[in-house]
């Protein structure tokens, strides 16, 4: 199920120089191979990583220490404020231009995108 998951990312519509938020934490594994998909890719410029927890955000993001160093991938740890999280990563790398969703480690409503806000379950 995991290449499922890389390559809906690999297939995604994404221009050249763009930011994709990725959101989730409670599928480790599955998030990880998508992130590695997005970090492939050479069209998109950062990936800022979403999680709940500090545990899970460093699970995910390992193997992808390279990128980080470059900073073409930024982790958040929301903890219990997912709307927070989600300002202060619009107001420290810009608009996301793509933003996938998957269940975080606890559910919690996203309403930081007003109308365009996604139910992260």
């Amino acid at each position: 199920m995991t290449s499922v998951f890389a390559s809906i990312a690999s297939n995604a519509e994404v221009h050249p120089g763009q930011i994709v938020f990725l959101i989730g934490g409670e599928q480790p594994d599955r998030l990880t191979s998508m992130l590695g998909a997005y970090l492939d890719r050479p069209d998109v410029e950062r990936v800022v990583l979403l999680t709940g927890t500090p545990a899970v955000a460093a699970r995910v993001a390992a193997p992808y220490a390279d990128y980080r160093e470059e900073g073409r991938l930024v982790t958040v740890v929301a903890g219990d404020d997912i709307d927070g999280a989600l300002w202060a990563a619009r107001r420290g790398w810009g608009e996301p231009d793509a933003m996938i969703t998957m269940p975080l480690e606890h559910r919690v409503a996203l309403t930081a995108f007003g109308s365009r806000a996604i139910a992260a379950d």
